[in-house]
């Protein structure tokens, strides 16, 4: 049977640059749908307007007052400190009752929709849990019959944990979206059937139920996502950052105690080198894009130079950033990939302790490694982030240094610094004891929604910990990462602005100014300024969007080369 769906998302904390960027996982699904001939469309309220809409008013008064507070370089008294928290608490509670407001009205626009089979809800972050759950209950009262699911990378991680404190979804849909949420609309109306599709998790009265997972086949075979109008509305406007992520492999995150390794992550998979460059050429040709960002870190370095020299074959005039694995790379590609439009590569390097990558983090590379990728990056003009994670257990202040120096011997351009984070069916996750880690397994989900972002704090002030990382404190975890921070940034180097910020400076054109770029996206994202987050969009839009002849100079013809035209 044809089926009537829609995707919803609704950014829980939509103060966040990755809120306002289009959502590739949303646009496979749909593109997926749509090819096998059933009708949705999405509904993505990251954007300028809904922004604007939750912090008008009293709500953004609020949280100015609050910036003023925070960004004051004078030290303050514990009295003016409570005023400032008493501040806070008011303008989250303003903001809450707006995000329920807009949650009640986004359900009830789902449950006016005639025709709709199901309603399929993405949850990225642990601050969408809430909201999604709360359209979930609302669509649930209004339209009983209508089928509930929802995916996503909170869904991916935290499945059955998540169905167990939140039962008012169906089922989630995990693994390939494409393969899975397709499989799931040809049996939406046939529940007594749905323990036959891989990658559902079920909700059942014994508790939840996981259906066998399966990988969907090779990344070439599924439908090109759905970024066009009609399918993603939100596009049509200039309510969003035209920033596209692509995807080039797919699969498990690099090698090491931290990453997940379960199921479909167990392997690695590459899109053809062909598939990568038509998405990049037909977005272009939808919007004029030319930025993008490569996701996914582990493409070996003969896939990434294919992928840059198929660009520059096409002529294609674009700018785009990567992730990458130091296990993968051979710094003799990093020419190559600049030559392509590539301008920036981010790297997970962790510590700078040999010790620590070995034992620790399991990650099978060596300091010297790091020092020869970091440094070919650099001289091949590439912009370079190296991301570090701090503090674990085993960190002291000799791991501290040890961190320190080899920034010192690189000299990354950006070197932000994250606290540890348990994933599931990580080492770490499955034997926390081991490694230092303690936490609640069975409330997992719960604790990082109670973790979750509030408004208007910036990151070094709202951010707590799930889980306990050996004998420190929530508060000690925190302060030792903001030590490293200032550490880094005494010696002249950016640690204060979060990876994904820094890539989207570099493609915005803030060369050497990411710093100032960083500060002045979060001061508007914290002061609640509507009108500076939305000349942000208009500005960054207008550099990454040019005429669609700009970007493609000529439609790609596959025949060319086979008959030596």
């Amino acid at each position: 049977m044809k089926t009537r769906s829609v995707l919803v998302y609704c950014p829980g904390y939509p103060f966040d640059p990755e809120a306002l960027m289009p959502s590739r996982p949303m646009a496979a699904a749909a593109g997926s749908l749509l090819e096998a001939g059933h009708m949705t469309h999405i509904r993505d309220y990251g954007t300028v307007e809904c922004v604007e809409r939750l912090v008008a008013g009293r709500v953004s008064e609020a949280a100015k007052g609050v910036a003023e507070s925070l960004l004051a370089t004078s030290a303050s008294n514990p009295l003016q400190t409570l005023h400032v928290l008493w501040r806070v608490r008011a303008a989250d509670r303003a903001f809450r009752a707006r995000m329920k407001s807009l949650a009640r009205e986004i359900a009830d626009g789902v449950a006016s929709l005639k025709g709709l089979h199901f309603a399929a809800l993405m949850m990225n972050v642990a601050e969408d849990v809430e909201w999604a759950a709360l359209i979930a209950r609302r669509l649930r009262a209004s339209r009983p019959k209508l089928r509930i699911l929802a995916f996503g990378r909170i869904p991916e991680l935290y499945g059955e944990s998540l169905l167990r404190h939140y039962p008012v979804f169906d089922c989630l849909c995990t693994g390939d979206i494409e393969f899975s949420l397709l499989a799931f609309a040809e049996k939406a109306e046939s529940p007594q059937i749905w323990h036959s599709i891989p990658n559902l998790l079920l909700r059942e009265t014994d508790g939840p139920r996981t259906a066998a997972r399966s990988e969907g086949g090779s990344l070439g075979g599924f439908p090109a996502p759905a970024y066009e109008p009609d399918a993603y509305p939100a596009l049509r406007a200039e309510q969003k950052l035209k920033l596209f992520d692509l995807e080039d492999n797919r699969g498990a995150g690099e090698s090491g105690h931290a990453f997940p390794r379960r199921g479909v992550h167990a392997g690695v998979r590459m899109k053809p080198v062909i598939s990568v460059c038509n998405e990049m050429w037909r977005v272009a040709t939808l919007y004029g894009a030319r930025a993008f960002s490569l996701c996914g870190g582990e493409a070996p370095a003969s896939h990434m130079a294919a992928v840059a020299h198929e660009i520059v074959r096409r002529g294609m005039n674009v700018i785009y950033s990567r992730m990458s694995n130091v296990r993968g790379i051979a710094p003799a590609v990093f020419p190559t990939l600049s030559a392509s439009g590539c301008v920036a590569m981010s790297f997970r390097i962790d510590t700078g302790s040999q010790r620590l990558l070995d034992d620790f983090y399991g990650r099978g590379i060596t300091v010297t490694e790091i020092e020869s990728v970091l440094h070919g990056a650099k001289k091949a003009g590439l912009y370079t982030i190296a991301r570090f994670t701090y503090p674990c257990p085993e960190d002291d202040y000799h791991t501290h240094a040890e961190s320190v120096r080899l920034i010192e011997r690189v000299r990354p351009h950006v070197a932000p610094v994250e606290i540890p984070e348990l994933l599931p069916t990580s080492r770490w996750y499955e034997s926390p004891g081991q490694f230092g880690y303690s936490f609640s397994r069975d409330d997992l989900v719960l604790q990082a929604v109670r973790c979750a972002r509030k408004f208007p704090l910036p990151e070094n002030m709202w951010r707590s910990v799930p889980q306990r990382v050996g004998g420190l404190s929530a508060a000690q975890v925190i302060a030792g990462q903001q030590e490293l921070i200032a550490d880094i940034e005494s010696r002249g180097i950016v640690a204060s602005v979060p990876e994904k910020l820094a890539r989207l400076a570099r493609l915005a054109g803030y060369n050497e100014r990411e710093r100032e770029f960083g500060r002045r996206v979060q001061e508007d994202f914290l002061r609640g300024d509507t009108a500076g987050i939305a000349t942000l969009v208009d500005q960054f839009n207008e550099i990454a969007c040019v005429p669609a002849k700009g970007v493609a100079l000529r439609p790609f013809d596959s025949h060319r080369i086979a008959v030596g035209n």
